[in-house]
């Protein structure tokens, strides 16, 4: 049986399964269907359960309104209401509640499960630690679980996790070293609550061979054959029901390269003392996502400043957080703040045109059309209205976004628009532009006469696959209802002179794959494109524009001392020559980073646009109006 280190340290000593298992006629009584009288009197007995606790300070609120339910349903515990997520602190909530009791032993076993869901942390608003959380479940403990402290046994507390959750677990064992009673309390450092408890004992006989210390010390002498050292036992679990039972056991230790925190699972058979075949590695404690000191990507040059994406620290965050990266902002005066903050959801696209401060973000489900000067947005996607490659017109009246339609079978990524005019945040119906056909990356002129896109063609006859950059007049994306300019089988071999109703062929780059990105210099007289890490130039003609590709010379970071690698994510401007990029770099001790550069088409003139230091980044406050990026954040939450 497999077990990993991330399961067994996220259900830490929970017997409930176990209790099922040592007490048959409960999980028959779960599965079986019973009456709805039978069900109310189960959810009474849970609520005398656990009335005391709900009523505990210490506990997070759940505004149970009077005439709440009391039901069980056929599987599980009483679903509570979802706690509100908005808090002084931040914006989390717990989520998928239930109020459990498993069992009318002494002392009774119950307690609360659920989610933790973290969105948004206001910065210096929560600065708790282990201790604190010790304090807070100890309150909440000691009026209603009084035999672990007449013992006085020592509770054991776990690191904080991603999610700012701190373990603080009781434990007490039978003569024969297996465990007895366990009370597991779980507190959050965001605002010091109880959000989930359970107490629960091992019933009934579990028959093994191996006693616990034999299977511990087991456990031991594997980590003894890898090369993690200092090597201790974090947590242990008996478990298995029929003829297999086992020991779980956690370790934890420093890898021998650099001392990382690392821990791994194994398991030991109850009745032979031997490990399971099928052990987990050792993994880091507290994984990072990069190998990177921090990535700056996506660069988007704006009337506000340049636009990116980063993994860079954002003030006033604990130490424990782990924010995905963010949207940043350098801004003309060189300052970097934070636009975005979320610990669910990154930016994954953005767009913008260099003489405007709009800007659009797509962060996965959720896609927005930004102003960087008054923090006013619009949504352009959500839950039920998914879209990609947003891109908003200058004045921000329109915006254009992909949307992936069609069958299972026969999806395609296709060209609608939206009106942005209506006052409130949420867009018009969107109007289709394009036939279905594989489109991308659109983008407007600076002048907003223009929209510009990439589209996929295949030859019906030879199967090659053409990438085209196409174009269509500001008037087709205005129009307030669903209008097709041109199906994918009528755009001309011989590309005619553009005209309403037609698609206009700006330039082919067969056999370059899809363009990941495209963008528009600031006189609107050439555009530039990124295709499988290729970079090409294109000229604006009619017909048909002229195409360039880009071969940059060796660059080298001269403030770094390293040749620059990775280039990415190429991007238009600043100047009319001039292209912006990130690449990475690696310094004398091994340390990479990866930046935001700009240089001449030749390669000459190269200058680093965000610092080499990984400071933390304070907070953007939009010019007008007094909303900052915080604000924002709890709207988007």
């Amino acid at each position: 049986m497999r077990f990993s280190m991330k399961n067994f340290m996220a259900t830490k000593f929970r017997f409930l399964f176990l209790l099922l298992l040592t007490c048959p006629q409960l999980a028959e009584a779960q599965e079986g269907k019973r009456s709805l009288q039978e069900r109310m009197q189960e959810g009474e007995k849970i609520k005398n359960a656990l009335w005391p606790a709900l009523q505990s300070p210490d506990l997070m609120d759940y505004h149970l309104a009077p005439d709440f339910k009391w039901i069980v349903p056929r599987f599980g515990g009483v679903p509570l209401p979802d706690e509100q997520p908005l808090h002084a602190e931040g914006v989390f909530y717990q989520g998928q509640v239930k109020a459990n009791l498993f069992g009318l032993i002494d002392p009774p076993s119950f307690g609360l499960s659920g989610k933790s869901n973290l969105r948004l942390i206001y910065g210096n608003k929560v600065q708790s630690d282990e201790s604190q959380a010790l304090k807070s479940a100890v309150s909440f403990a000691k009026p209603l679980f009084p035999g672990f402290f007449a013992e006085e046994i020592t509770p054991h507390v776990s690191s904080v996790n991603e999610d700012g959750i701190v373990e603080v677990l009781w434990r007490t064992y039978r003569p024969d070293g297996l465990p007895d009673l366990k009370l597991s309390i779980f507190v959050r450092l965001m605002d010091l609550k109880v959000v989930t408890f359970a107490t629960s004992k091992l019933v009934g006989e579990w028959e093994h061979k191996i006693s616990p210390s034999e299977a511990q010390k087991t456990a031991i002498a594997y980590a003894s054959t890898s090369k993690v050292q200092d090597v201790k036992i974090v947590e242990w679990n008996v478990s298995g029901g029929g003829g297999h039972r086992y020991y779980v056991i956690g370790l934890e230790g420093h890898n021998e390269n650099g001392g990382e925190r690392v821990s791994t699972s194994v398991s030991v058979d109850a009745a032979t003392g031997t490990l399971d075949s099928s052990i987990d590695g050792w993994m880091p404690v507290h994984p990072q996502k990069s190998k990177f000191a921090f990535e700056d990507t996506l660069p988007v040059w704006t009337k506000s400043g340049l636009l990116f994406t980063s993994s860079r620290p954002i003030g006033g965050m604990p130490k424990w957080s782990n924010l995905g990266p963010q949207a940043l902002l350098r801004t003309p005066q060189s300052q970097i703040f934070h636009v975005t903050q979320d610990f669910e959801d990154s930016p994954r696209y953005i767009s913008g045109l260099q003489n405007s401060s709009w800007v659009a973000i797509d962060r996965g489900t959720w896609t927005y059309a930004l102003d960087l000067e008054t923090g006013g947005y619009k949504m352009l996607g959500h839950l039920r209205r998914e879209g990609s490659d947003p891109a908003v017109a200058p004045d921000g009246a329109n915006s254009v976004i992909i949307w992936d339609r069609g069958s299972e079978n026969d999806r395609t990524q296709d060209l609608f628009a939206d009106n942005l005019k209506n006052r409130n945040a949420w867009p018009n119906v969107r109007s289709r532009l394009v036939a279905s056909h594989d489109q991308g990356k659109p983008v407007f002129s600076p002048d907003g006469n223009w929209l510009y896109f990439a589209s996929v063609s295949v030859d019906k006859n030879s199967g090659q696959v053409t990438t085209s950059i196409d174009r269509l007049p500001r008037e087709s994306v205005n129009r307030g209802k669903p209008m097709i300019i041109a199906r994918a089988g009528d755009v001309p071999t011989n590309p005619q002179k553009l005209s309403e109703g037609k698609i206009g062929i700006i330039a082919d780059l067969p056999g370059h794959g899809p363009i990941e990105r495209l963008s528009v210099f600031p006189s609107g007289k050439q555009l530039l494109a990124q295709a499988n890490n290729e970079i090409f130039l294109i000229k604006i003609g009619n017909p048909t524009g002229k195409v360039t590709p880009l071969k940059l010379p060796k660059l080298v970071d001269a403030q770094v001392g390293s040749p620059l690698s990775d280039i990415r994510d190429a991007w238009a401007g600043p100047g009319e020559d001039e292209i912006t990029f990130s690449a990475a770099t690696k310094d004398a001790k091994g340390l990479l980073r990866k930046r935001i550069y700009s240089c001449a088409f030749d390669g000459s003139s190269l200058k680093a646009w965000t610092p080499q230091e990984a400071s933390a980044v304070p907070t953007f406050k939009f010019p007008q109006g007094n909303l900052d990026a915080e604000q924002l954040a709890r709207d988007w939450a």
